[in-house]
């Protein structure tokens, strides 16, 4: 698995990513399958290479983890309905 760890430093809350959404700096939305489900990451177009992990507040330090795909397409789709997303299999990038 070649996904870097989640911390502070490359981390957004779901509150950043909204805002970053309305403002139009949101360039692209990865779905990556890890063991315990599916994980969310973003590129800006400010910095496309780097990704971002959606976490919550409380936990930053680990990203937001969604077990069903259905809920985290209808999440998607709810908070970003102009954004594609590109879904990986087995935790590459």
């Amino acid at each position: 698995m070649n996904l870097p760890k989640c911390s502070l430093k490359n981390s957004l809350s779901e509150t950043d990513l909204l805002i970053a959404a309305e403002q139009d700096t949101l360039e692209k939305i990865l779905v990556v399958e890890v063991e315990n489900g599916f994980c969310v990451l973003v590129e800006m177009k400010w910095a496309k290479d780097k990704k971002w992990f959606i976490s919550t507040r409380r936990e930053r330090h680990s990203p937001r983890l969604f077990k069903d795909l259905n809920r985290l397409n209808a999440f998607l789709k709810e908070h970003f309905p102009f954004t594609n997303y590109v879904l990986k299999r087995n935790g590459s990038l």
